[in-house]
């Protein structure tokens, strides 16, 4: 399963620009589920999102972007969740953006948005993942670091794996027995986890994590179809 956590319309040319949809082309080529709105995606407004949106074979997830003043009713700008079903099991994938990231942001594009703290809608969304769409694994794709998924949500096992972003630097850690990472910066390393799930008893245990360079690659090389994108 291939996600990302955001900011991926910054950072080059290329990707400014024509506001993201050489990327978003890529990424439909390269097979992404997911990918969770960043604090960058909103650099030039809403009207560029939703068009990626809908150029998009994959999510895009913003569970607690809402509207404003209402900001207790889900805004149309990113989907709370997808599953991903995979040979027998069903991946469940929420995500969300930390709320402070809102002040990141140009203020005119913001007026009618609002970020609200994620914590309780992880766990509710996490809880409707396994209980009412049956899903074996519960993935969080966060555009925050570690210290913005509070610690009440590995401790309750809410989420298997937590894949993080916006500092952009490289981090790993585990905590509470799951898997937490952050892949640095301009596409420079793949963050990897691994994960068994017991079909007996339903528990999920991580296997592996690691951030791989792509000079650490064995079969890294230029792809013609993204070239050709691009």
């Amino acid at each position: 399963v291939i996600l990302s956590s955001g900011d991926m319309y910054q950072g080059s040319y290329e990707a400014y620009h024509n506001r993201g949809r050489v990327i978003t082309e890529a990424m439909n080529d390269i097979g992404f589920s997911s990918m969770t709105i960043g604090n960058h995606e909103f650099d030039w407004g809403t009207e560029d999102i939703i068009n990626n949106t809908q150029w998009a074979n994959f999510a895009m997830l913003g569970a607690n972007i809402m509207n404003y003043p209402n900001i207790d009713i889900k805004s149309d700008i990113g989907e709370e969740y997808t599953i991903v079903e995979k040979g027998h099991l069903r991946i469940g994938i929420i995500g969300v953006i930390g709320e402070s990231q809102i002040t990141s942001i140009n203020s005119r594009y913001m007026q009618d948005l609002y970020f609200q703290e994620p914590t309780q809608i992880i766990k509710d969304l996490s809880e409707e993942l396994r209980q009412e769409q049956n899903c074996d694994i519960v993935v969080l794709s966060i555009h925050g670091d570690q210290s913005e998924v509070d610690y009440s949500i590995p401790q309750g096992k809410y989420v298997d794996a937590v894949f993080c972003a916006h500092t952009h630097q490289t981090e790993k850690q585990i905590i509470n027995g799951v898997p937490f990472i952050q892949g640095g910066s301009n596409g420079k390393y793949v963050s990897n986890i691994r994960l068994s799930y017991n079909y007996g008893t339903d528990d999920v245990t991580y296997l592996s994590y690691s951030n791989t360079a792509y000079g650490e690659l064995e079969e890294y090389s230029e792809d013609s179809d993204v070239l050709s994108i691009v």
